[in-house]
């Protein structure tokens, strides 16, 4: 699954259909402030189920930025250039647990999971029972945006120059349909899985299988835009979790772990303080990846031996992981300051404040998804 969708990812940037949506919704929106940071976070946000690393959606994300930047006026760009950067940002960064295909560290956790939790949460489950979580995430975002980046500019892109740029990609090409195919198959799939009966990675598969025999994916572009690295990392963290299993060591390991079995069980609102907490000590100095491997290689087990719901504790471990406060602990934040450069005002010291406030944007939103969650028998 992870190799299928890491190859359809690259036909969807390299033929420049990403690029070509983006100038449509600059086409259809008002020519103000507010559009162009909806259209950016909304693009991030279309690309996060998609494209399954946030280092390739800001690949594509990023570019667009500085091409509205350059539009601006100085004083302008200027002003809004941290609100749209934050935008960028928690765009392809925020709702990455709410879907399983949006990181390949979201399959290592459900490769974690029992395999009767495995079938329950496939992708539509999976997004269902983050629903809540989402929409609480992205009014509290919307508020804190508006009053942490308020400003008096008013930035206007004519839309003859958008059109001049749509004009110039001409129409759309065989790779960019090849994209959008593959595309709507997959989600197709995603959605009808309990109709037709067949295993979505199969279908993933063959979708890659086309692109490479078609020609749309190039002997190149395979060996180099795929993170082999991190598809070899993958299958070793499997099957090291099947050796934990076989061994008896998540057992042990959840003995190790019994002064938070009352707290899971009991008291689950102070676990997830506990939680959050942990996470975001550790942070400081280990990345995204490493730390949702560390607890989702101790807690999961610990879940599932006590009766709490392990998807949910693991959901919980992939929100808070995703935060982070200073660009170091994000390799996509260094990503896009190397892209965008200094006219993104990355160094804007409201970006660390609302990064602060992200962290307790999804506090509060896992709170409030607690009666949800109960009444979908989770907790």
């Amino acid at each position: 699954m992870a190799l299928s969708i890491l190859g359809l990812s690259v036909v969807i940037t390299v033929s420049g259909l990403s690029y070509r949506v983006l100038l449509m919704l600059l086409r259809i929106g008002p020519a103000n402030k507010i559009w162009y940071n909806i259209c950016l976070f909304a693009t991030g946000f279309a690309l996060t189920p998609v494209v399954p690393t946030a280092n390739g959606r800001i690949s594509i994300v990023t570019p667009f930025m500085v091409d509205l930047l350059g539009a601006f006026d100085a004083k302008s760009a200027k002003e809004e250039a941290p609100r749209l950067t934050a935008s960028v940002i928690t765009g392809i960064s925020m709702m990455s647990a709410v879907f399983l295909s949006s990181k390949s560290v979201n399959f290592i956790v459900f490769g974690m999971l029992p395999t009767q939790e495995q079938a329950q949460f496939q992708f539509l489950n999976w997004m269902l029972a983050a629903a809540v979580v989402a929409l609480i995430m992205l009014l509290l975002f919307t508020i804190c945006s508006w009053i942490i980046f308020r400003n008096e500019s008013k930035p206007s892109i004519p839309k003859s120059l958008v059109s001049a740029q749509a004009k110039m990609l001409g129409p759309m090409r065989p790779a960019e349909w090849a994209g959008m195919l593959g595309l709507g198959i997959l989600l197709v799939s995603f959605l009808t899985a309990a109709l037709h009966r067949i295993e979505v990675p199969w279908v993933a598969m063959a979708i890659l299988f086309s692109l490479l025999m078609f020609g749309f994916i190039r002997d190149k572009q395979f060996r180099e835009k795929i993170d082999w690295n991190f598809l070899i990392f993958l299958g070793a963290l499997i099957g090291i979790v099947s050796s934990m299993k076989h061994t008896g060591l998540d057992a042990w390991l959840a003995s190790q772990l019994a002064f938070l079995n009352d707290y899971m069980a009991n008291e689950f609102e102070w676990f997830v303080l506990m939680l959050t907490v942990a996470i975001f000590i550790v942070r400081l100095a280990l990345p995204i990846n490493a730390v949702v491997v560390i607890f989702a290689a101790l807690l999961i087990p610990t879940a599932v031996s006590i009766g709490v719901n392990p998807w949910l504790v693991g959901f919980i471990i992939l929100l808070m992981s995703e935060s982070f406060i200073w660009p170091y602990q994000a390799s996509y934040y260094v990503g896009f300051m190397s892209i965008a450069g200094p006219k993104a005002r990355s160094d804007d010291p409201r970006l660390t404040v609302m990064n602060f406030a992200i962290i307790g944007i999804k506090l509060l939103a896992i709170y409030a998804s607690i009666p949800y969650w109960k009444a979908l028998g989770l907790l």
